[in-house]
């Protein structure tokens, strides 16, 4: 009776609430700080860089905060010796005994340094030299492989949802909290009234700063082409035209930006961050016009606040690609097709006309994605208005004819060596699904939820009874797989799916994931279905993965290329791609004179050695992949000797040297 009589106190109510609330608080923290190291996010690793030490030395010893490092496993008769420290807070590298040569990567910075350079070295009292104190991934950050606070929040909030095994006990006595709170609502007043006001703004503020995280890493290859080639503020014009399997629009986008903020990685990132919160605000502004329940905020919200923290669009608005863009005119046009079939006026027709326009300047899926929208209106619409609908297609149609005959038609489409896409299938469009759901189980739920839909028994004792609901649910559907089948239809002429090319169908994903939890009846049913689909959209995929065959990371190749051959006065530069590209790139370090040679991908041997045969040079500069690397080296050993820098795990630079 006294147990009882406390719980229905307004006083011990609110003890048990906010005591549940600060340990929750306090133990995520503390559960943060002991397994800081440990947390692995997907894609963006911990919140310090990892730490590659390449030497050639003789008995050196290598030591990390004062204790000594051991080496790691390195390639056959190479050079260098080799020490890698991964997501440790580092404040201090010093070494014993010399060494020639040492090349220091950290992140995505590279820092090379001859004999002559490590006699200037200071000392600490034990007699070892120390590395100098610019020899740091953040030049403002307290230690050496510090990537900054941002990083840090990054780190720290996302871990919980993707890392949560570290957060057990945490999550327990959070949910301790919200069990309390819903079941006495009435007694307990939580304040905070300006975060219910406008939660859009706090998830876009979210958004944000998530996505600011770590944008200074250097440009890979389809970025470096963006900011340097079609979109270079500096070349003629009609070089936004020059991609043969991109029309224009993002490269005009970029060559505006970077008039405004320069080349640096940080700054012209931000247009891509800018796309994706706009893509955040429409999916609200979509939902917000078309759904009709009782409790759509709530649902709204949490479709708003998933896409915010999705890794793949977190991803796409850290890229200086098109993705993001594509994202928010998806959703756009959403947005549109749902007001003109409901009240059909002129603006919205207009609008939707400009939009059409430049969507067909901008990528071959947003084509697929007008394609599929053109169907929904030609069959909710009125003739009159099919007409009117038609009419914007077809004008935007012809604005997309210039490039695609001048470019596309000539350079991609007729040229079978341009993007060698493989023939999607039934598995490759699963896994599409699987991995932007992320997992599985939420596929699968979302998969028979959709059937049983269908069924109009089972749909009046499963599902709620909402049309607005129902209209969203299906063209989230429709969209996905339309895409799909136009993708298909389209490939069985001109290969031209790649999974990622996927995510500008990522809203829809997400908000199937949300309204298959709230369109049960059942609230039992509900709430089982909700923990399954949130545990499985949090589990890790290997999408997250990036593909390290297609992100080459120039930096630290040319600016070893650059130390290195300077020493030799000698040497080649090998890139897969345009040797203009890459000396507007790197002014600093290239210049006309420099023998760049451009072997286009995908790297092979037999190109490789014609190459090195047919160069006066006789050191060359590349990256190489693991295959590639041993295949090498196994046919020609004889022939060439080598010097392999390891910067990441998976990326190699390769210093090829011919014998005399």
């Amino acid at each position: 009776m006294l147990l009882k009589s406390a719980f229905q106190n307004k006083i011990f109510i609110n003890f048990i609430f906010y005591l549940c609330l600060i340990v929750s608080f306090f133990a995520f923290l503390f559960s943060f700080y002991i397994n800081e190291q440990k947390l692995n996010i997907p894609l963006f690793n911990g919140d310090n860089a990892d730490i590659r030490i390449n030497m050639q030395s003789k008995n050196a010893k290598i030591f990390i905060n004062d204790i000594e490092l051991n080496k790691t496993n390195n390639f056959k008769n190479n050079k260098y010796d080799f020490y890698e420290l991964n997501n440790y807070p580092v404040y201090k590298i010093s070494f014993l005994n010399g060494f020639e040569k040492a090349v220091v990567s950290i992140g995505g910075e590279l820092f090379y340094f001859t004999n002559a350079d490590i006699k200037n070295f200071k000392k600490d009292k034990n007699g070892r030299y120390l590395f100098p104190d610019y020899v740091k991934y953040n030049k403002n950050s307290k230690y050496i492989t510090d990537r900054g606070i941002i990083k840090k929040f990054f780190t720290f909030f996302l871990s919980i949802f993707y890392n949560s095994k570290f957060y057990i006990i945490p999550l327990f006595f959070l949910f301790l909290s919200v069990i309390t709170y819903v079941h006495n609502k009435d007694k307990i007043n939580l304040g905070f009234s300006f975060l219910k006001k406008n939660p859009i703004i706090w998830i876009l503020i979210l958004a944000l700063i998530l996505r600011l995280s770590d944008l200074s890493h250097f440009y890979w290859t389809d970025e470096l082409y963006s900011l340097y080639e079609a979109g270079n503020i500096n070349s003629p014009f009609m070089k936004t035209f020059s991609d043969p399997g991109n029309p224009p629009l993002f490269f005009i986008f970029v060559r505006f930006f970077s008039f405004m903020f320069g080349f640096e990685p940080c700054y012209i990132r931000l247009l891509s961050v800018c796309f994706s919160l706009f893509s955040i605000y429409f999916i609200y502004l979509f939902l917000k016009e078309n759904l009709e329940i009782e409790n759509k905020n709530l649902i709204i919200n949490i479709v708003c606040f998933l896409y915010s923290i999705n890794i793949y669009s977190i991803c796409s608005a850290q890229e200086l690609r098109s993705y993001s863009l594509c994202i928010l005119f998806s959703i756009i046009f959403s947005y549109l097709i749902f007001k003109i079939i409901k009240y059909k006026k002129t603006k919205d027709f207009i609008l939707y006309l400009i939009f059409s326009i430049l969507a067909f300047n901008l990528h071959y899926f947003e084509i697929l994605v007008l394609i599929s929208n053109f169907i929904s209106g030609m069959v909710f619409l009125d003739n009159k208005n099919r007409i009117k609908f038609f009419i914007i297609h077809f004008i935007a149609f012809l604005s997309f004819l210039p490039y695609f005959l001048l470019t596309a038609l000539n350079n991609a489409l007729l040229d079978k060596e341009f993007n060698k896409f493989l023939m999607p299938d039934i598995k490759f469009y699963i896994d599409v699904f699987i991995k932007f759901i992320q997992g599985e189980t939420a596929f699968f739920i979302v998969l028979i939820l959709f059937i049983l839909s269908f069924i109009l028994f089972l749909r009046k004792k499963i599902f709620i009874d909402n049309k607005s609901f129902f209209n969203i649910y299906y063209y989230c559907f429709y969209m996905i797989f339309s895409l799909f089948i136009f993708s298909y239809l389209f490939s069985l002429i001109k290969p031209i799916a790649r999974t990622y090319y996927f995510v500008i169908l990522l809203p829809y994903f997400v908000i199937l994931a949300v309204f298959s939890i709230f369109i049960i009846r059942k609230k039992v049913l509900a709430y089982f279905l909700s923990i399954l689909i949130i545990f499985s959209y949090f589990s890790y995929s290997n999408y997250i993965n990036r593909d390290k065959s297609r992100l080459l990371d120039f930096k630290r190749l040319v600016k070893f290329y650059y130390c290195d051959s300077k020493q030799d006065n000698k040497g080649a530069l090998i890139v897969p791609h345009s040797k203009n590209m890459i000396i507007k790139a790197f002014p600093s370090y290239l210049n006309k004179n420099d023998e760049i040679i451009v072997i286009p991908p995908p790297l092979n041997i037999e190109k490789l050695i014609n190459e090195i045969e047919n160069s006066k040079n006789t050191g060359f500069y590349l990256k190489l992949e693991y295959n590639i690397l041993n295949e090498f080296f196994k046919t020609v050993a004889d022939r060439y000797g080598w010097e392999i820098i390891r910067t990441d795990k998976d990326v190699l630079i390769a210093k090829i040297i011919k014998r005399k």
